[in-house]
């Protein structure tokens, strides 16, 4: 189980990487999508849902980063 730090440092991990990675992510990704073109309801629909696909993978990631870190090293 997680004390009130550890949570607090995944969440900071966690929300700081999705500052960088949803930047890099626009830049590369959605910018060449909408250049040039309309926005419609369908291409702003397609480019949330990259978004939440992308910050769900994240989270799953930091939490079974930082659960093998507390299981492995801090339970010690």
């Amino acid at each position: 189980m997680q004390t009130p730090l550890q949570s607090l440092m995944e969440q900071m991990a966690n929300v700081g990487s999705g500052f960088f990675i949803s930047m890099l992510y626009t830049i590369y990704v959605v910018a060449p999508q909408i250049e040039h073109r309309e926005i419609t309801f369908a291409l702003s629909l397609s480019i949330t849902a990259q978004f939440t696909v992308l910050s769900i993978a994240r989270g799953y990631c930091f939490r079974r980063l930082f659960n093998y870190w507390i299981y492995h090293y801090a339970t010690r």
